[in-house]
């Protein structure tokens, strides 16, 4: 690796803990098999009559999770995907609980967001079956998969967490006799860990991919995407989930509509009313564009050195974008104009620059989208991923602080 600032004995090293981890078997599914998976394996862990053999003890600790009980412990039926017939047609609940007296559904998320209108008729299913069954009390229940899901989802009366459920759960870990249901247990507990809960992390897996991909070409070792992949989404939910927290009020959007898939390679902020055209349609022309495209977060000799408009080192770029595609080009130069020197300052203490003229000062050929009027850097810190995750955060503070320059200019663009 002469000339070339990255460890041999590193990759190595990455290489050999890669492939001496034990290999976690809720890991190995794919990810439309992964949610049904987890739910059935809860369902397994909250039966009275499954094989563990300890009654209603994990039962319990769920539903309180729910600041619920049961009505009555004596005949409890666990069902797994169950589909209800209706007024409103077939509906399928992940985990349904029942009693003599009472029915409750759950509605189990590990990747998506739940739809307001399919939860609601998911309620009305089980609400005639409970009528039908002459059950006396009937709830249904929601386990999202991002927190701040529990003040938003307004849909469902009753919601946990599975910070909560897993917290719960654990407690009774010493309830499971045999090494076996220990290990299905605890590799429950680190999936969800890894994949459902809020984490910032990076996987040594995903390090040994993005840093050392060309190599690992070189020797035909195959180490595969799906660990970068889904280490992204979760900087992307992660981000999410923050800007919901802080940013409640804000008129705009943070463009996720069911969820970020290990496939969503960026993301945009912006708000309907950044049209610059009359007629309102498409997405807006203003954006804030958060790029992490595998080729941005691979280590890439064809990029500059460090201090260059993008480094080799895997990194997301940030951009300020103003799509322009009127016939003189000039919005962009029209809006730069219109940004006064506190705004600008702004940008360049929280790292973003020109990029037109950040690549003059470079004395640099390299193309780049005319588009992107402004960019941020923001390298991957394997070691420290909550200083990466605080870098992409001011970045989104500073381009929100723009609300009212972009206000401003597009009201008075149209007119």
């Amino acid at each position: 690796m002469s000339g070339d600032i990255r460890s041999s004995s590193e990759m190595l090293g990455l290489l050999q803990e890669v492939r001496e981890n034990n290999t976690n078997i809720f890991e190995i599914l794919d990810l439309e098999d992964h949610e049904k998976r987890l739910t059935r394996y809860l369902a397994w862990l909250v039966n009275p009559k499954a094989s563990h053999d300890v009654d209603t003890v994990f039962l319990e600790s769920f539903l309180s999770c729910f600041s619920l009980q049961l009505d009555n412990s004596s005949d409890v039926k666990i069902r797994y995907l169950e589909v209800f017939d209706s007024t409103v047609g077939q509906k399928e609940i992940d985990l349904v609980i029942e009693t003599a007296t009472q029915v409750i559904g759950v509605e189990i998320k590990t990747t998506h967001t739940e739809r307001p209108q399919k939860f609601n008729e998911e309620a009305v299913a089980l609400e005639e079956y409970a009528e039908e069954n002459d059950k006396q009390a009937v709830e249904m229940l929601y386990l999202p998969h991002l927190e701040s899901e529990k003040r938003k989802a307004k849909f469902a009366d009753r919601i946990a967490t599975w910070r909560a459920v897993l917290s719960a759960l654990e407690e009774h870990r010493g309830e499971l006799k045999t090494p076996h249901e220990i290990a299905l247990f605890d590799d429950f507990k680190t999936n969800i860990e890894d994949n459902v809960i809020k984490k910032e992390s990076f996987s040594k897996k995903t390090k040994l991919y993005l840093m050392y991909k060309d190599y690992l070409e070189d020797f035909q070792i195959d180490v595969g995407p799906g660990s970068f992949r889904n280490d992204r989404k979760d900087v992307y939910n992660c981000l999410w989930n923050w800007f919901e927290e802080n940013y409640e009020t804000w008129d705009g959007q943070f463009d996720r509509s069911q969820k970020f898939s290990k496939s969503t390679r960026y993301v945009r902020l912006h708000k309907n009313e950044w049209h610059l055209s009359t007629d309102g349609s498409g997405r807006p022309e203003f954006t804030l564009e958060i790029l992490g495209t595998e080729n941005r977060l691979s280590w890439y000799d064809g990029c500059g050195s460090d201090g260059d408009y993008r480094p080799r080192k895997p990194h997301f770029e940030m951009s300020v974008a103003l799509n322009d595609d009127s016939k003189d080009q000039t919005r962009r130069t029209q809006y730069l104009d219109y940004l006064d020197d506190e705004e600008r300052e702004a940008l360049e203490e929280a790292g973003f620059r020109h990029t037109g003229e950040w690549l003059e000062e470079l004395e640099s050929d390299a193309s780049y989208n005319k588009f992107h009027m402004f960019s941020k850097i923001v390298e991957v810190d394997f070691d420290r991923p909550d200083k990466t995750i605080e870098e992409m955060k001011t970045g989104l503070e500073t381009f929100v602080a723009l609300e009212d320059s972009i206000d401003n200019f597009t009201e008075e663009y149209r007119s």
